[in-house]
């Protein structure tokens, strides 16, 4: 009778008696069927998986050659050397277990792909034979700013001026049944910030039946960016009477700005190949470059002083600046180098004057605020963006130390940066500082500067000011703690105060207590007047609820009718149930709605912190005296044994 393992093996028993193994019924339902219903994601990396499951299968393909070479089944005489070969039934038996093994492999090897797909950062998609987006996957919607159940789709994020192209396009690919690649700009998120992504889809083709596409999109608005700024800079470069130049890890000229090919006697369009940046220097300056230079900057990342080069086969004096490049192993891949030719500066006070002037218009020309403190900390060079943010002249800097310009307490904060900068290190920090009675947060960078032999002279300090980055950031948290209807605290917010109300009041031995409030009779605001004015109930109350309270208290809404606050610095647990009866009062008020008003009250539940409690166990027994206060008659506060009388 015929096997089968699974319904992915078939054995038939015929005139030759052979084993059959058919490809289509061990590949086609586990792969196929899964490429099809399954993600894009797996259809993305199956022809990885490909050659890992051939392995495999190979493994049994060999197998069963090797068994049907050994015994022919349908010669009822054994061949000579087959006598030790056991009955087909038990080879049969021996393969099922071996492939029923192998399956097993190639499903667990096909789940760790499938896991590997899912953790990518890219943004996956499949579409259908329309070209209609059928599937993506989180890192998509993150990337695009599209929500689950959003009626929009992607091109309605394309920015208008690309949107009827990219659409015909994407129309040829499907029509075509070719693949789609393409830089794409969208409006993301509330803010209709212009993003770039790059797309990048291939049809997907079962035998000859077109299935749509896969593909993945990829963020790349600061990859574009950095391009941007490399264009501009290379303009600077380019109009830039200084030489500029780049060279690779061996010395090999990859780029020179046109000042510098006018000087060497290099056409516009003269190749660079063959070019080193020994033709531009004298051999005396070559052994310069391999003993000292070259070696300082790749150990410290820049070297800057003068050197000896040649121009029109002369030699002249140039203020140099190296910068070796390091790739993410640490090894130099290339050197950038700016030149400046000096020699008139040497000849002439007047030039040197310029060239200063030059470099101080360059430095004023940056936004960030830029000064150069010696190794003695004091201030030997700023920018004109640093008068402007400290509100001082130049002149009431330099020659000043750090100390005697930013005063004691400024100084203290950035005392300690300053040391490991004077030691050479590269020091990264942010910091809060008032200007004219606001607060401003800075991020500073000093860079050490260090002289021809290798020691720290003094650093570049390098000011931006990110204070609009913070209070985004600070806008963000607020807004994930506050709940958006009343303004209050949301529980999370909650939580997190009273965490830290416990741990102060533990440390100064302070009590606290806990206020659980629910509205009486919510429900039927709802619905007789409806939810709107049901919310504007609760916003009233939340302020009402803020009045009753003192200053310093903090309140909160968990969500529906249910409210909290934490009162610091109680003596007593009557002193908390004195707050509870504001609060009941307050409630016992009427609520004025557009049509008539709203007559409620509220129960609330009293909690004293104890030596042992957490804010679980405060929240819980706040809760029980909540429940007690409804089960006595609502109206009212409870603290557990002590019960306040109903408001009247």
């Amino acid at each position: 009778m015929p096997w089968s393992i699974r319904s992915r093996i078939i054995v038939f028993s015929g005139a030759t008696s052979a084993l059959l193994l058919t490809a289509t019924a061990v590949w086609q339902p586990p792969a196929m069927a899964g490429v099809l219903g399954g993600t894009a994601l797996s259809m993305l990396l199956a022809w990885l998986a490909c050659g890992w499951i051939t392995a495999s299968l190979d493994r049994l393909r060999r197998g069963i050659r090797h068994i049907m070479a050994t015994r022919d089944s349908t010669d009822p005489v054994p061949r000579p050397g087959a006598q030790d070969v056991p009955p087909r039934g038990e080879i049969v038996h021996a393969l099922t277990v071996e492939f029923d093994a192998l399956l097993d492999e190639l499903e667990t090897r096909r789940s760790v792909t499938t896991a590997i797909i899912d953790a990518s950062p890219l943004g996956y998609f499949r579409t259908d034979a329309q070209g209609r987006t059928v599937s993506v996957n989180e890192a998509y919607r993150r990337i695009t700013g599209l929500e689950a159940g959003s009626t929009l789709h992607w091109d309605d994020l394309l920015v208008p001026q690309e949107r009827a192209g990219v659409r015909d396009a994407w129309q040829h690919a499907v029509s075509r049944r070719v693949p789609y690649r393409a830089l794409q700009h969208i409006e993301h998120g509330r803010g209709r910030e212009v993003r770039a992504i790059a797309v990048s889809s291939w049809p997907v083709m079962l035998g000859r039946t077109f299935r749509g596409f896969v593909g993945a999109i990829e963020d790349v608005t600061a990859r574009e960016s950095a391009e941007s700024e490399r264009r501009h800079l290379l303009e600077i470069f380019d109009a830039s009477s200084d030489f500029f130049a780049q060279l690779d890890a061996r010395g090999n000229l990859i780029y020179l700005n046109p000042a510098g090919r006018r000087r060497a006697g290099l056409g516009a369009a003269a190749p660079l190949a063959g070019h080193s940046y020994a033709d531009f220097h004298p051999p005396e300056t070559m052994r310069r470059l391999a003993e000292e230079i070259l070696p300082h900057a790749g150990r410290h990342g820049m070297w800057l002083g003068e050197t000896t080069m040649l121009g029109g086969g002369a030699p002249f004096a140039a203020s140099e600046m190296i910068i070796a490049h390091h790739d993410d192993s640490g090894r130099i891949e290339r050197f950038s180098a700016v030149i400046r030719d000096i020699s008139a500066d040497k000849a002439n006070a007047d030039a040197v004057a310029r060239s200063e002037a030059t470099l101080r218009a360059l430095a004023d020309a940056i936004p960030g605020l830029v000064a150069y403190i010696d190794r003695d900390e004091v201030y030997r060079f700023v920018n004109l963006s640093y008068e402007r943010g400290f509100g001082v002249g130049r002149g009431e800097v330099i020659g000043k130390t750090l100390h005697a310009f930013l005063g004691d307490a400024e100084y203290r904060d950035i005392a300690m940066h300053v040391r490991l900068a004077l030691q050479g290190e590269r020091v990264v920090f942010e910091r809060a500082r008032m200007r004219n009675g606001v607060k401003h947060y800075v991020e500073s960078t000093y860079l050490p500067q260090r002289d021809g032999s290798g020691s720290v002279v003094g650093f570049h300090a390098v000011l931006s000011d990110i204070t609009e980055r913070k209070r985004e950031e600070e806008r963000l948290l607020r807004a994930s703690l506050t709940d958006h209807l009343t303004g209050l605290l949301n529980r999370a917010g909650f939580e997190s105060t009273a965490e830290a109300a416990i741990r102060a009041a533990r440390a100064t031995g302070n009590t606290l207590a806990l206020l659980f409030v629910d509205l009486d009779h919510f429900k039927a605001v709802n619905d007789t007047h409806g939810h709107a004015a049901g919310d504007l109930v609760l916003k009233v109350f939340g302020e009402r609820l803020c009045a009753a309270l003192r200053a310093g208290d903090e309140a909160a809404r968990f969500g529906g009718d249910e409210f909290a606050a934490i009162l610091e610095g109680m003596r007593a647990e009557q002193d908390a149930l004195l707050f509870a009866a504001k609060v009941v009062e307050a409630a016992r008020q009427p609520f004025p709605l557009p049509e008539g008003e709203a007559r409620l009250g509220a129960s609330v539940g009293v909690a004293v912190l104890r030596g042992d409690d957490d804010l679980a166990s405060l929240l819980r027994r706040a809760d029980d005296n909540l429940y007690r206060a409804k089960a006595a008659g609502r109206g009212r506060a409870s603290a557990g044994d002590t019960l306040q009388a109903a408001a009247r």
